[in-house]
């Protein structure tokens, strides 16, 4: 498993040989405020590729473009630029395909100008459609799933003006619903996974002011009830992702704060127990900084996933962690 990453200037990959010694390539450099990134196949044809988005704003050195990098296969990639969002404030990206037509399509989200949340639909033919999907106050996150439970795909956002999901009735037309309406906090990363195992997607969201990482539980009909899962004291809540980390059936989370990781174990039961990993000793893939967006894999092929926070990778051992909160 290889890594995608960003260091907010630059973009590239750190080549995996399979025994997690990594190869930097550099695919790009020299685009500013870069704000996010996400790997995923935009063309269809079984490599993946990579979309960038630029934040841009008064005064800055952004270009406000979202890009995607397309993967040749043979470790070269050519850049498209696919839309100029400039002075919205791109701040996020998120890609699945929304219209279940088999192409990926890309959803943003913006914290300026109107602070939009938006559809850059894949026309199949390396074109993108631009549409707005909705606003909310200075979005620093997105998503898109199954909410209501219809079949159809449909986007999240989290916001300092609350969480919101926007139901699409199937071509694309959105309706604005309210996750929860508390103001007041700029966010950080979310995800959306079906947590419990209920049949229905619920959304995991990072606080970043409000120091707090929170799960909305779905009813099944994109009804929402928030429980706050950290229970001792953080400092910047940037992002947060859901997988089984421990091998027991259940899904576990993982959020990433200034300096250190944060696992909430899952008993299997949606009780979690809260464990902090600091960032002082990590595994280090390189020397580079990237931002420390958070996602796992199994980097060693042991069966087991390790998590990944950037250009650091840290192997879990609940045994032997002895910091368990």
């Amino acid at each position: 498993m290889d890594i995608a990453y960003t260091t907010g200037s630059s973009v590239g990959v750190f080549i995996n040989d399979g025994n997690v010694n990594f190869t930097q390539v550099e695919i790009a450099t020299g685009i500013y405020n870069i704000s996010d990134i996400f790997s995923a196949d935009m063309d269809s044809d079984g490599d993946m590729d990579i979309v960038t988005t630029s934040l841009t704003y008064a005064g800055s050195s952004g270009d406000g473009y979202v890009r995607w990098y397309e993967n040749q296969g043979n470790g070269s990639f050519v850049k498209h630029e696919i839309y100029n969002l400039h002075q919205k404030g791109i701040t996020s990206v998120f890609v699945k395909d929304i219209d279940a037509d088999n192409y990926n399509d890309i959803v943003v989200g913006g914290a300026w100008d109107g602070s939009i949340v938006a559809l850059l639909k894949n026309n199949g033919d390396k074109t993108f459609t631009y549409s707005q999907v909705g606003n909310s106050d200075a979005v620093t996150g997105v998503g898109a799933n199954d909410f209501d439970g219809d079949g159809v795909i449909d986007i999240v956002s989290t916001a300092r003006g609350g969480d919101t999901w926007f139901k699409n009735d199937g071509s694309e037309n959105f309706t604005t619903n309210k996750v929860t309406s508390t103001n007041g906090s700029h966010g950080g990363g979310m995800y959306s996974i079906d947590l419990d195992k209920d049949g229905d997607n619920d959304v995991l969201v990072a606080k970043y002011t409000d120091n707090l990482f929170l799960l909305h539980s779905n009813d099944g009909e994109g009804n929402f009830k928030t429980t706050c899962l950290t229970k001792f004291s953080i400092d910047g809540a940037q992002d947060i992702y859901s997988t089984d980390i421990d091998n027991d059936g259940d899904n576990d989370i993982i959020g990433v704060q200034h300096r250190e990781l944060v696992v909430f174990i899952n008993d299997g039961n949606q009780n979690f127990q809260e464990y902090k990993i600091s960032y002082s000793a990590p595994n280090t893939v390189s020397s580079t900084w990237a931002i420390p967006s958070i996602h796992t894999a199994d980097l060693d092929g042991d069966g087991v996933q390790e998590i990944i926070a950037g250009s650091k990778w840290f192997k879990l051992d609940l045994v032997s962690m002895g910091n368990e909160l």
